[in-house]
């Protein structure tokens, strides 16, 4: 499943590896690859309501 976290970024949630909260509310995701990203503040409310986090 791929899921657009910002403007420019779309991951498939297959590579990640972990997921933690940010001090702002946004939500940072590594990859199995080592890769990490940050979700804008609206797409992290998303993945928070899809029980991700």
């Amino acid at each position: 499943m791929f899921l657009w976290i910002n403007r420019a970024q779309i991951i498939n949630l297959n590579f990640v590896d972990k997921i933690s909260a940010m001090a702002n509310g946004q939500i940072k995701l590594k990859l199995k690859t080592g890769a990490e990203y940050e979700a804008s503040a609206r797409r992290s409310i998303k993945i928070k309501s899809m029980g991700r986090i």
